[in-house]
């Protein structure tokens, strides 16, 4: 019998998401997405992170372990309207975040509006080893349609960064969707098939 098992942790973590309207002009808005300090500095297993400031953000993550060759998990986000673009954001991971993290890593970070983010984690384990057709067919599927049009130029700053710190030594698998903006769409995936290395 397969046997699919899906792993959710949500966890406490220091973060910062706010999104502010600044002095008397109603159109300056500042979007700051912030993961900071120690943030699951040295931790372990599965950690699934999802930190959005802004409007219409919509972020999801995905993780699955599987025994053989069928996995029944995917991801469909969809987004339509109208969004402006003119506001200053920023998505920042800063201090020792994530440092020395062990397992798998899931990580979602917006600022701004109307975008998408999704990360996806498959691990299938069989006797014999999955040829590349097989493991895109186990592959969880991330299916995205971003149909948000942007009304205005972007004449707020936009800035991304991940501190000199953030992330070192990190074993196993880490995914990290960050974006600074509107209307964009991000997506990683990862499928990893563990066999008993029995050779056809």
């Amino acid at each position: 019998m397969n046997r699919t098992v899906l792993i959710v942790v949500g966890l406490s973590v220091p973060l910062l998401a706010v999104t502010r309207i600044c002095g008397a002009d109603p159109l300056a808005i500042s979007n700051a997405a912030v993961l900071a300090g120690s943030a699951l500095a040295d931790g372990k297993g599965v950690a699934t992170i999802n930190e959005a400031a802004g409007d219409g953000n919509v972020q999801a993550n995905s993780d699955a372990v599987t025994n053989g060759s069928h996995a029944e998990i995917g991801i469909s986000q969809r987004l339509s309207g109208r969004v402006g673009g003119g506001a200053t954001s920023s998505a920042r991971i800063a201090g020792d975040a994530f440092a020395r993290f062990s397992g798998i890593l899931n990580v979602n970070q917006a600022a701004g509006s109307d975008n998408l983010e999704a990360n996806s984690v498959t691990i299938t384990r069989s006797v014999h080893r999955l040829s590349l057709d097989q493991l895109m067919r186990i592959a969880s599927p991330i299916d995205q349609v971003n149909g948000a049009h942007v009304t205005t130029s972007p004449k707020g700053a936009r800035h991304v960064t991940v501190a000199d710190n953030a992330l070192t030594g990190v074993t196993g698998i880490a995914q990290v969707s960050q974006t600074a903006g509107s209307g964009n769409s991000l997506s990683n995936s990862v499928t990893l098939n563990i066999s008993a290395g029995i050779r056809p």
